[in-house]
């Protein structure tokens, strides 16, 4: 991939995709829908609105006394609408739900836990500074995440982020950021910067270093081969086209999220975690919509409790087992 002249353009295309692809391991939503990504990535197709959702499902037993069975079902969507394509701004709306229902006479496991959130962003403009020139921007938004999300006032928390990109050279892209998130599930009390430098090797080799954020991509021949690392979320993927609509995948993914538990001590959130490894198929049904299903299997599965990932209690560990997983993805 070689990148243009333009800097938020598809020459993010590494940088946003894997960060993206992180985000949505085994299952998980892509929660950088409500982050600098609305304005950064690249927008597919010529169409307003991008839409895609997930489904996974696993039946285990936890180590509650007796074993008790838990069916669990995790549901989630995220999307994002930029009303005028041509917008030199880049106005951007971004949006994510995911739920999860649980079934288990387990009384520490609430019935279900949802995360809903919505943020708008768009760009600010260019400047100079450091010897080179800059494009800036900002996202602003809201969300809850808890176990009773229309009456638990300690289960919101608020998303906003003020980014800059620019290109120290032809063959290389530099973006630093200020992000705040008050669900992240390290460090949810403060904004942490962060910083990505992007090397494009050639047109099929990538590389990012950076906080909080590593990643590689090549894609040689039908192969597209990516692997990284976002905060405590890793992700690794093989992928081969086998024809021009269809491909198969290999992939392994870790998804850490937290929920306020509602009439629990509001610095203390519910984390639900798990591991996976999977293969499917994807399926390009017809323009602009494309099918995923997968199998895998699950494992280091558990909910635990506390203020963020540095410091946890366990609350039940999940047995290892197969889960079955579905997804959609829409523009129009």
């Amino acid at each position: 991939m070689k990148p243009t002249r333009s800097l938020l353009n598809p020459s993010l295309r590494l940088f946003v995709s894997l960060s993206l692809a992180l985000c949505g391991a085994a299952g998980a939503p892509a929660s950088a829908q409500v982050g600098s990504s609305i304005v950064l990535a690249p927008w597919q197709g010529t169409s307003p609105l991008e839409l895609s959702g997930q489904t996974a499902l696993y039946s285990t037993d936890a180590d509650a006394p007796g074993g008790a069975s838990v069916e669990l079902g995790s549901y989630s969507f995220q999307g994002r609408v930029r009303p005028d394509l041509e917008d030199e701004k880049k106005l951007t709306f971004g949006f994510e739900f995911d739920r999860i229902e649980l079934d288990t006479a387990d009384p520490v496991l609430p019935e279900r836990l949802t995360l809903g959130a919505a943020a708008v962003g768009l760009g600010l403009g260019r400047f100079d500074a450091a010897g080179f020139g800059w494009e800036w921007g900002a996202t602003a938004g809201a969300g809850v995440a808890s176990s009773d999300p229309f009456g638990d006032e300690d289960g919101s928390y608020g998303v906003g982020s003020l980014f800059a990109v620019t290109r120290p050279d032809p063959q290389s892209l530099l973006v630093v950021a200020l992000d705040y998130d008050g669900n992240r599930t390290v460090f949810p009390d403060v904004p942490l910067p962060a910083i990505t430098y992007t090397r494009f090797f050639s047109e099929d080799f990538s590389a990012s270093v950076g906080v909080p954020f590593l990643g590689v991509k090549w894609t040689p021949g039908r192969w597209d081969l990516s692997a990284g690392i976002f905060l405590i979320q890793a992700r690794a993927r093989a992928a081969y086209a086998l024809t021009e609509h269809v491909s198969l995948y290999a992939q392994y993914g870790s998804r850490t999220e937290a929920f306020h538990v509602d009439g629990t001590d509001e610095h203390r959130r519910l984390f639900y975690s798990v591991e996976s490894v999977s293969a499917g198929a994807e399926l390009d049904l017809v323009e602009n919509l494309n099918l995923n299903a997968s199998v895998g299997y699950a494992f280091n599965h558990a909910f635990e409790s506390g203020f963020d990932a540095r410091d946890l209690e366990t609350v039940r560990d999940l047995d290892p087992g197969v889960f079955f997983g579905i997804s959609l993805g829409l523009d129009f």
